[in-house]
Parts: structure tokens; C-alpha cells; sequence
């Protein structure tokens, strides 16, 4: 079963409780959005919630493929060069 993603917390820019999300998409370590005031109500954070998350995804979905990035390794070619060659 899944967990609710949205949660309260305090918005200093607002200063009142707000409903934020976390952003699973980002590429920072951390990256929550807020989604409105808790005084506009649970349904309206729920339907930008879904906006959001979307949007979040298709522009995460546009980047490029990571891939693992390979290091050369000196010592470990050397040995199977004296090994197999």
C-alpha cells in the first residue's frame, strides 16, 4: 500500500502551514514543493499535487540517460595484460 506523499509543513514565505510535497524527480539531494495552504483545503493540495508531479516527471523524463561513467584502471589492465597476452 502506498503512502500519502503530501504533508504539512510551516512556509516562511507564506508565514502559515502549508501542504508541500516531496519531489522525487529532482536532482538535488532534497527538493519539496509547495502546493498551497492548508486553509484551502486537502482536496485542492491533491489535485496540484498531481499537476506538479506530473510536470516534474515529463521534465525529468526529457533529460538525457545517465550513464555509469567508467575509470580508467591502470593496475587492474596491467595485470590482465601480464596474465593473458
Amino acid at each position: 500500500m502506498n503512502k500519502n506523499p503530501i504533508f504539512v509543513e510551516y512556509y516562511s514565505h507564506t508565514s502559515c502551514d502549508c501542504f508541500k510535497v516531496k519531489n522525487p524527480f529532482t536532482g538535488y539531494a532534497s527538493d519539496k514543493l509547495v502546493l498551497c495552504p492548508i486553509s484551502e483545503g486537502i482536496e485542492k493540495a491533491k489535485k496540484l499535487a498531481a499537476e506538479v508531479l506530473t510536470q516534474e516527471l515529463t521534465d525529468a523524463l526529457d533529460q538525457p540517460l545517465e550513464t555509469p561513467k567508467r575509470i580508467f584502471d591502470l593496475t587492474s589492465f596491467l595485470i590482465y595484460d601480464r596474465l593473458f597476452t
